[in-house]
């Protein structure tokens, strides 16, 4: 009996320490965004984050930020830290990076959980936890249907451009790049609204190894894809002390086919990565 209550007691101030942390959460984000415009920026075991004076001058190529749109084409950059000493191996390891980010653009599978604060519209905290597999059929695919584009080498970092169709062994074009950010773009706030496509943004705080920074934003923008898609409610907590508080389980598993990821931007102030991307409206 005393060890069931004691375990009662555990159980109830780990309800009550969630609870506290999604409080300060609410705290920090004010009004909470809709699961269909962004997933918050979110702390990852990648690596430790990283500060404004240790990535301020990173330099990218330009369709790095806006990536190139088709009706019928899919494109996927592909990154890997560049080796001092084995230039062609960087290059090689952002190209099979390339081809599993395109894989994943022509058709993945997600499945993630995540907690949401308010009702439906409410916001997706920062602790998802996403599953993507990609089928070996689609990879394979890739692998034969597909063009390096451009490619960008920098001390620190190299990025190729890949995109869909015809395998072409022509040279891909040397991008130059800038350390100068872009502006803020209106899609942080505001998702563009396009007939026929959903749009979704993902954000990740920066890391000393920035490219794990971009990566994780890319998992995050299509997992918020697939939560406007499809969201199913697991649980419900709706009180704690004098306030309600209304937290939802939430998770989802969907197929996603023809990703795009649209654009990217960096914020100094806030030490993040945003990414925007799109799929087709199911029919």
């Amino acid at each position: 009996m005393r060890s069931s209550v004691l375990h009662d007691m555990v159980s109830i101030r780990a309800i009550f320490s969630f609870i506290l942390v999604l409080k300060a959460i609410l705290c920090l984000t004010g009004c909470s965004s809709p699961v269909s415009q962004t997933l918050e920026p979110a702390q990852s075991d990648i690596g430790k984050a990283s500060t404004n004076s240790e990535t301020k001058n990173k330099s990218y190529p330009d369709w790095f930020w806006n990536m190139p749109r088709s009706e019928d084409t899919l494109f996927a950059v592909g990154f890997c830290e560049t080796s001092t000493y084995h230039i062609e191996n960087s290059e090689q390891r952002a190209i099979d990076e390339g081809l599993a980010n395109l894989a994943r653009c022509v058709s993945v599978h997600i499945k993630a959980e995540g907690r949401r604060i308010g009702g439906a519209g409410g916001n997706i905290t920062p602790d998802i936890d996403i599953q993507e597999e990609v089928f070996a059929e689609t990879e394979t695919f890739v692998k034969e249907h597909h063009q390096v584009v451009a490619k960008f080498i920098s001390p620190e970092h190299t990025i190729v451009l890949l995109r869909s169709g015809e395998k072409d062994e022509s040279t891909p074009v040397l991008s130059t790049g800038s350390t100068e950010l872009p502006p803020e773009p209106s899609w942080v706030a505001k998702l563009p609204e396009e007939p026929g496509y959903i749009y979704a943004t993902g954000g990740a705080n920066l890391y000393y190894r920035e490219i794990d920074s971009w990566r994780r934003a890319e998992r995050i923008a299509r997992a918020a894809l697939a939560f406007t898609i499809e969201a199913k409610v697991k649980g419900l907590i709706q009180r704690f002390d004098d306030q309600m508080l209304s937290i939802s389980i939430v998770n989802t598993d969907v197929q996603l086919n023809n990703v795009q990821v649209v654009a990217r931007w960096k914020s100094r102030e806030l030490n993040t990565c945003h990414v925007l991307a799109r799929v087709k409206e199911p029919r």
